[in-house]
């Protein structure tokens, strides 16, 4: 993979990504991948997922989801996408982790990589880690990481931890070599507080290097502070894991994130919860979430959102909506799921077009304005972001 800044203020830049497999793809920074789990986006077919505009390119495959499928997927060697059902063209990043769901905690390992699949907890040297990065044919891949979730805040913990990720990295790359892997790595860089650690990281990694920043483990924002001193450390694309709240974004983009996961619309959807927030800066001012148990739905006629041109919104009305919830009929789920990546992917649009213009302060303002006049609170929707 090839990163170039195309425009750049301060830390906040405009660039994107390009693989050498498709000289014709590219994908635009700051942006988020497509997530999926099981090998599909939640909810929808491939039918469906077409009604979606501006579907960014690189689709994101999580590991504990598709892990119990990674049998059936060896009748189709180096052709994942054959096997999904997607076109050739479509990129594909490797998550060691699901960001959607509940991080288990507590059981770190010397010399494996754990995951948490729905049998139970399976332990992954890193030869069969960068395995499974070649049987699914990826383009990108986070580094396979050590992290004990469950003392976060020690420090003698997480140097452990930090020192044991770098050596996974260092061993997957020659793993890479070895298996002829062409695939790039996003080498992950702890984001805590403990700037020692963090300096660890970035000593392991070329400035230009891509790099997946994390907390280890806790899905939660790092400070502002430790990102900005990221950034200026590492001028590489940088992915920012676990984080997907729109507030959280604008700060993550204005401190030099440029891709981040995909996971929230998808979570919001669970939550059954409508993405609302002001796309433009002449938008009318709205809340940021529309809960779809609202019983003051039940007879509103109206779109989730006036002027909004997803195919939900304009075919279907909130009453409608809200009845197939109430009675648990999946379509509500569909559709919603349908309106969220629109908004989402939309979002990261007016992103790129306000980090152009510099006017990403005034549109975080908005937002924030936007949710503290959300009748529902923010952690409704996601409690760990």
């Amino acid at each position: 993979m090839k990163f170039e800044v195309l425009r750049s203020s301060g830390l906040q830049r405009l660039g994107k990504l390009s693989c050498s497999r498709l000289n014709s793809k590219s994908f635009l920074t700051p942006g988020c991948f497509l997530y999926m789990r099981s090998g599909i986006v939640p909810y929808l077919t491939p039918d469906m997922l077409s009604y979606v505009f501006s579907l960014p390119c690189i689709f994101e495959i999580t590991l504990p989801t598709v892990y119990n499928n990674l049998e059936s997927v060896k009748h189709f060697p180096n052709n994942y996408r054959k096997y999904l059902g997607l076109p050739n063209e479509t990129l594909l990043y490797l998550s060691q982790l699901d960001s959607s769901a509940t991080l288990q905690t507590g059981f770190p390992s010397k010399d494996k990589i754990s995951i948490w699949v729905p049998g139970g907890r399976r332990q992954l040297s890193v030869d069969e880690y960068t395995s499974i990065a070649q049987l699914l044919d990826v383009d990108m891949f986070a580094s396979p990481s050590n992290f004990d979730r469950n003392d976060s805040k020690d420090s003698d913990n997480v140097h452990v931890s930090v020192s044991r990720s770098l050596k996974n990295a260092a061993n997957a790359l020659e793993s890479c070599k070895s298996f002829n892997i062409e695939a790039s790595m996003f080498t992950t860089v702890y984001a805590g507080n403990n700037r020692k650690n963090v300096d660890a990281c970035l000593t392991q990694v070329s400035s230009e290097d891509p790099i997946n920043v994390d907390t280890f483990g806790s899905h939660s924002m790092p400070s502002l502070e430790i990102l900005r001193y990221i950034s200026n450390s590492s001028s590489g694309c940088k992915l920012l894991s676990g984080v997907g709240t729109p507030l959280n974004v604008i700060n993550a983009i204005k401190c030099g994130v440029d891709v981040f996961e995909g996971h929230f619309p998808y979570v919001a959807t669970e939550s059954k919860f409508a993405l609302a927030f002001p796309l433009t800066l002449e938008s009318s001012p709205s809340p940021a979430y529309i809960s779809i148990k609202d019983k003051s739905l039940a007879n509103d006629l109206s779109p989730l959102i006036k002027g909004c041109k997803c195919y939900t919104c304009a075919r279907f009305s909130r009453a409608y909506i809200h009845h197939l919830e109430e009675v648990n009929e999946i379509l509500y789920s569909i559709l919603l799921m349908l309106h969220n990546l629109h908004h989402y992917f939309s979002f990261f649009e007016t992103l790129r077009a306000y980090v152009t213009t510099e006017k990403l302060d005034i549109y975080s303002t908005i937002i924030a304005n936007s949710i503290e006049t959300s009748e529902c609170s923010l952690s409704e929707v996601v409690a760990k972001d």
